[in-house]
């Protein structure tokens, strides 16, 4: 079950979400960065106009889902370490589907049954049937500072009566990427083992490791792959036949889906004592900084308005359906958040709130008589406004510049938008 079918008879197995460092390889070498955030929202993809393909017609729908509770807004080293899909299909709808899949080619990956890879927008998520010894080669590669190089299972053939050695296939290396988008992939895939889908795969003896996990639609197929400077393992337990839910069985006392995690351990733990491994090499600082953007000032516009106006800064934008008071008028945008004037990474997901109207700004009445304020104050649409009783000592305060009597200052404080039915209570100035 390890090779492809001309050398056991196995056709493979789908990969799951192993497959995805293909569209991250791919996300970095189109020159997007680790910190560039990307929108995790589940929604329903149009195939033809949402995805780009210029080897083959797109058509369909496709909607993805997620595990419970998977962030909306995130970088692509926590897309990775979370392995969300649905941030995934976002990525692979900036990049283009065909790339992507010659990316895994570039890597050696190639269906066990000997057909092409498909390159449908569900592919990004490993439905194509691959060898566990293609996926372990693959990630070597990520290792190997992004050189690829074809397996070989005979080191030597001597002949018992000559001692001469009959010539044996080679590996063959390619760069598969730079070795710079090496490091980058393999940051992101530290976060995998480092707190993300594959900590369970952590063998616990300061090895640096990374990899990445996989599972298949109702847990048929479970993945961990993965790597240290030294040696890449690929762990595949799986359905041979038939379509066992691993989630639902335990294996000799463990959860089933949590298997290949004792199997990939175990095997690194010793493959670390024989091949000690060193800590792999950092990427180039721009590839993972973000370029960051200012959030722009939309309040008082239309929602298409300035969602528009934030999509130009390659910003995401989700309206928040429950409307908020606010002064600007009912149906526009009342604010944003992050807020207006905030710096932040390309990607991130801007939150709308839409204005239902009713709020009003309160005036600055400060000196004023409290008739001149009671009036001030109704006309700026505050119909009940009141002036203290003398009981009520925390509205009377010492003011060197306000003559006593006078008004020092209001509930709520001058500025602050509240609704127009709120009371506003006036504080009186007791003089020096």
């Amino acid at each position: 079950y390890s090779t492809d079918r001309p050398y056991g008879g196995s056709s493979g197995f789908q990969t799951g979400s192993t497959y995805k460092i293909f569209t991250l390889a791919e996300w970095l070498s189109k020159g997007h960065t680790l910190n560039e955030h990307v929108d995790g929202r589940i929604k329903e993809w149009n195939n033809a106009t949402d995805f780009s393909s210029r080897c083959g017609e797109l058509v369909g729908t496709w909607a993805p889902g997620n595990d419970a509770n998977e962030p909306e807004d995130l970088n692509a080293i926590q897309a990775t370490a979370l392995s969300v899909n649905t941030a995934f299909a976002y990525m692979a709808s900036k990049l283009d589907l065909c790339d992507i899949r010659d990316m895994a080619k570039r890597f050696g990956v190639h269906r066990a049954d000997g057909n092409e890879l498909v390159s449908y927008p569900a592919s990004i998520l490993g439905i194509n049937e691959v060898a566990p010894l293609t996926m372990a080669a693959a990630l070597a590669g990520v290792a190997n500072k992004g050189v690829y190089c074809t397996p070989i299972a005979i080191d030597r053939v001597v002949v018992r009566e000559t001692k001469s050695e009959i010539s044996v296939p080679k590996s063959i290396c390619t760069q598969a990427v730079s070795p710079e988008i090496a490091a980058a992939m393999t940051k992101a895939m530290k976060a995998v083992i480092n707190g993300g889908t594959g900590g369970a795969s952590a063998t616990g003896d300061n090895t640096p490791l990374a990899g990445k996990t996989g599972t298949t639609d109702a847990g048929v197929h479970t993945w961990m792959t993965g790597f240290s400077s030294k040696v890449s393992t690929a762990v595949w337990v799986g359905n041979v036949s038939g379509d066992v839910s691993l989630r639902k069985i335990n294996l000799n006392g463990k959860k089933g889906s949590t298997v290949r995690h004792e199997i990939w351990r175990t095997i690194m733990k010793s493959a670390n004592k024989a091949y000690p491994g060193v800590e792999f090499d950092e990427p180039p600082q721009s590839m993972i900084d973000a370029q960051m953007v200012t959030v722009p000032a939309v309040a008082g516009l239309v929602p298409d308005a300035a969602t528009q106006n934030i999509a130009a800064l390659n910003l995401n934008t989700k309206i928040i359906v429950n409307q908020v008071g606010s002064t600007q008028p009912a149906g526009t945008v009342a604010y944003t958040r992050p807020k207006s004037g905030s710096v932040v990474p390309v990607g991130t997901q801007i939150k709308i709130y839409i204005s239902k109207g009713g709020f009003t700004q309160v005036p600055n009445v400060n000196g004023m008589s409290v008739a001149e304020a009671t009036v001030t104050l109704n006309a700026a649409g505050f119909p009940t406004v009141s002036a203290p009783q003398p009981s009520q000592g925390d509205f009377f305060v010492h003011d060197p510049t306000i003559p006593a009597g006078s008004v020092v200052g209001t509930k709520p404080a001058a500025g602050k938008a509240v609704d127009s039915a709120s009371a506003i209570l006036l504080v009186i100035s007791k003089g020096p």
